[in-house]
């Protein structure tokens, strides 16, 4: 009986959601997107790092405080 309902319910909604899709078959297709620069790249890695900095340095702080 549970597994009825869950069938049901995921019918309902793929139901409900047609229209939405029938929406979208209309519209056209976006521009494609530029590739990402190599400065963007260069951002988004020295942040990484930063956080992986912190994160270290944040395990070292507990252990020496011995939390």
């Amino acid at each position: 009986m549970k597994s009825c309902r869950l069938i049901w319910v995921w019918l309902s909604v793929a139901a409900g959601s047609l229209p939405a899709m029938a929406a979208e078959i209309g519209r056209p297709t976006p521009a494609p997107v530029e590739p990402v620069g190599a400065a963007s790249l260069l951002q988004v890695l020295l942040a990484l790092v930063l956080v992986l900095l912190l994160i270290a340095g944040m395990a070292w702080l507990m252990r020496r405080m011995g939390g």
